[in-house]
């Protein structure tokens, strides 16, 4: 492998599952020894059973005989066995660190980076590993192990012929190593190719809906045809160099016999060397050729897999949000947040020398609604992900309740906050999937409402907007929540927000894409919901936010304005302007 780490991670992760590893390379060894073990048996079966016609000898070297095979049979079998127990194990090892780690990853790295290009990491480059261990590994190991064996008895049977012999095999090994390298570098090539595939082919799945509304398909199934086609000639040219390999042993094993058979018969016939040991020696040339190129056709696995192991390996150089991000259980001193918010001279941005906000400095009281107004761009979306540690800030510092919010541990924070976005994410399964998230605690709530006779803020609007507990619970929800409406998903994320019983209520641009009446009822229960609680609205239509305490102006990263509706009203400045702007467009 390339990386000199990698093989040493692998064996690390299989050391953990000692029991598969130490049973599957005994069985292993065993198998090796039973083969290696059967010419030479065969050599002493002809030299004391059938060239002397000892019937007595016959007898015993053909249970010999019989015993090695069953053996050699039963090792085969559980050495495969244990072998593809410990790849299993493996795999799904790394396969449950990648997706733990990509859980933990910050969201700049999503945002410069595609998924399908890491779903190609989990799935193919792992199943390549896997493959590694149940077929290629283990006929890898075991056909050098007879390699090596079969050199040493070789020696000791006729050392001037096994000298010939090895000449024959080191220019194949030297040939074999050169072309090794090549193969490395082309499957390392292929992978890359792969994972471009897969991550232009989830795209184009995801984004469907706009390519045939603008007639585009026919253009991105050209695309689609050079990567395929240029990830065909990567795999193949692997397989191009692979084919020299096969007509190169069998070369090498047909000169090596009939050297052996001139040598051999002259040490047969001078009374040097025993009809015996002479067959013995021929079948290990045999041997020899057939293990290295098995050798050659399992390099070609091991190869593919050393270049997906460097490639998953690479996920965890990316390094993850500090703290800790999820909690299976409560925390301890967590509290629920009073809802005081301190922009002390924050300042952040994505690339170096683009800054996206600048000095932003701005104080929130527990209990306000604070409505948060600008253009696209502005950084209204930007410093709310700056509160909840989405992204870290590049200058200044946030307070949460006195506390910065880097002091904060992130479950904690988030758990306190209650967001619900313009562009709703759903998971596919069932809507009380989707409100629960495997919380017990939101499960509780929910059973809890399902028996009370107490109606709340949040169980009105649920059945004002026809919506039914008992019913709705189980109802069916496809990826991304496409059998629902724009306003159905959206009430779904403001249950799913509010049945974590949040301190502070964040609704990012929540109502632009429904209709007014389900706006008007969603307003009206967090305005019930959120008594006394700190909530930040998010707002393109700004007759949704001419209630709030204190209205926040954003332009081009820099909190320009800010005040009661009536005062920015009458301002003359950027929010008069949007919000005449407003009226026209909503008139």
């Amino acid at each position: 492998m390339k990386k000199s780490g990698t093989g040493a991670r692998l064996l690390k992760i299989s050391l953990e599952h000692p029991r598969a590893l130490v049973l599957s390379t005994f069985f292993l060894g065993l198998a090796t020894a039973t083969q290696l073990a059967e010419p030479w048996v065969l050599g002493r079966f002809i030299d004391e059973a059938l060239g002397p016609k000892n019937i007595e000898r016959l007898y015993f070297y053909l249970i010999a005989m019989g015993c090695l095979f069953v053996l050699r049979w039963v090792s085969a079998i559980l050495e495969a066995y244990f072998m593809e127990s410990l790849g299993q194990s493996v795999s799904q090892t790394l396969r449950t660190r990648v997706f733990d780690h990509f859980l933990s990853l910050p969201q700049n790295f999503y945002d410069k980076s595609s998924a399908g290009r890491w779903i190609t990491r989990v799935t193919n480059d792992i199943s390549s590993i896997q493959e590694m261990y149940s077929s290629g590994i283990v006929t890898f190991l075991s056909n050098l192990l007879v390699v090596l064996g079969t050199v040493v008895l070789l020696f000791q049977i006729h050392p001037r012929a096994a000298a010939g012999v090895l000449l024959v095999l080191l220019p194949v090994i030297a040939l074999s190593v050169f072309f090794s390298r090549w193969l490395e570098e082309a499957y390392r090539s292929e992978r890359s190719l792969l994972s471009q595939l897969n991550s232009f082919l989830a795209e184009n799945i995801q984004g469907i809906r706009v390519l045939q509304l603008f007639e585009k398909t026919s253009e991105q199934l050209k695309r689609f045809n050079s990567l395929n086609e240029g990830h065909a000639a990567a795999r193949i040219a692997t397989t191009r160099t692979y084919a020299f390999f096969q007509p190169l042993l069998t070369l090498a094993s047909g000169i090596s016999l009939g050297l052996f058979m001139v040598l051999g018969a002259k040490a047969v016939f001078n009374r040097d060397l025993e009809v015996g040991p002479w067959v013995s020696f021929s079948t290990y040339t045999l041997m020899l050729f057939q293990p290295l190129k098995e050798l050659a056709d399992r390099w070609n696995t091991f190869l593919s897999a050393a270049a997906s192991a460097e490639r998953v390996f690479e996920v965890f150089e990316d390094r993850p949000e500090p703290g800790r991000l999820f909690s299976d259980r409560p925390l301890p001193g967590a509290r629920r947040i009073q809802g005081e918010v301190i922009f002390d001279r924050v300042g952040f941005q994505y690339a170096s020398g683009r800054p996206v906000l600048s000095d932003v400095t701005a104080r929130i009281e527990p209990g306000q609604r604070i409505g948060l107004v600008g253009a696209t761009g502005a950084g209204k979306t930007t410093l709310i992900s700056l509160l909840l540690r989405l992204y870290e800030i590049t200058s200044g510092r946030i307070f949460m309740d006195g506390r910065e919010v880097r002091e904060w541990d992130r479950a904690e924070l988030r758990k306190n906050i209650g967001l619900v976005q313009q562009d709703v994410f759903l998971f596919s399964g069932q809507i009380s999937d989707n409100w629960i998230l495997d919380d017990e605690v939101r499960a509780q709530r929910i059973r809890d409402r399902q028996v009370s006779q107490v109606k709340s803020p949040l169980d009105r609007l649920l059945q004002e907007t026809g919506w039914d507990l008992a019913r709705d619970l189980s109802r069916p929800v496809n990826e991304r929540g496409t059998n629902l409406s724009q306003g159905e998903r959206q009430l779904v994320a403001f249950v799913r927000a509010a049945l974590g019983d949040p301190g502070l209520w964040i609704l990012d641009e929540a109502t632009a894409n429904i209709d007014l009446e389900t706006e008007t009822l969603l307003h009206h229960a967090l305005k019930d919901l959120g008594q006394g609680q700190t909530q930040i609205l998010i707002a393109h239509r700004l007759s949704t936010i001419e209630d709030c305490d204190q209205i926040w102006v954003m332009h081009q990263g820099r909190l320009v304005e800010s005040g009661a509706h009536r005062v920015l009203q009458q301002s003359g400045g950027i929010y008069s302007k949007l919000l005449a702007l407003d009226r026209a467009a909503y008139s």
